[in-house]
């Protein structure tokens, strides 16, 4: 006799990065859940709307957060039905001067960057006006979706604390003894290299960013070419796995 398993659904954060992203995947992780981060090579799968290699990286994961996960909700709300998703808030202004603070050494402008913020926009750290405008249009974006949605909703701001109640209430686990993980990117330990590493590992990034801004320019892709100031919009006829 076969045993009947329920499957928990697959959750997806949707907050951008610098609003408390690592501190929730610390606390998921915590509550048993495998977590997939920041993946930088979907851009190119995205801007050729083949889905199904996304939703193929998206299965290997119980939760996926960063970036471009909390970009295309939508696409995966459409493809995946029955997830759940999270949305960690911080005030704009406070959001800004994480960014500042974290990508402020930035001198190449990632594509991932490019494609959110828009084309010339990428170094983020340098661009308040337009990248607070891009968060703001973001943090609308998701409260309209989720308007007539709650259950499929939480929107949590982890600075204001009770983190753990209103995450495990929204997930339907218990509470775990462990404190709430408070975690920054910028205290992680990294590894000591030497200055030629450094600048090898730095220029190599740069040069690859180059490349592939050149490859997206040469061949067109609409949604890397739309109006300034607004954030992508992916083809809903694209919308498929074939």
């Amino acid at each position: 006799m076969e045993k009947n398993i329920t499957r928990k659904p697959k959750i997806i954060c949707i907050g951008f990065q610098k609003t408390g992203t690592t501190s929730l995947k610390g606390a998921l992780e915590i509550l048993g859940y495998s977590v997939g981060g920041n993946k930088s090579k979907l851009l190119l799968p995205i801007l050729q709307n083949r889905w199904h290699k996304i939703v193929r990286v998206l299965n290997r994961y119980d939760v996926v957060e960063d970036n471009p996960w909390a970009i295309i909700y939508r696409q995966i709300d459409h493809l995946v039905p029955g997830c759940k998703y999270i949305f960690t808030y911080r005030d704009p202004e406070s959001w800004y001067e994480s960014v500042q603070r974290y990508f402020r050494l930035l001198r190449a402008r990632p594509p991932l960057h490019e494609w959110i913020y828009g084309r010339g926009r990428g170094l983020i750290a340098v661009e308040k006006e337009n990248s607070i405008s891009i968060y703001n249009q973001h943090i609308q974006g998701i409260r309209e979706y989720f308007r007539d949605r709650p259950n499929d909703l939480l929107e949590i701001d982890i600075s204001k604390g009770d983190e753990w109640k209103s995450l495990c209430d929204f997930l339907g686990d218990d509470i775990p003894d462990s404190p709430f993980p408070h975690k920054r990117d910028s205290t992680r330990k990294k590894k000591k290299r030497t200055g030629i590493h450094r600048w090898w590992r730095r220029t190599r990034k740069y040069i690859h960013y180059g490349l592939l801004l050149r490859y997206i320019n040469w061949r067109g892709y609409s949604d890397f070419h739309r109006e300034p100031g607004t954030l992508p919009a992916v083809d809903r006829e694209s919308w498929n796995q074939d």
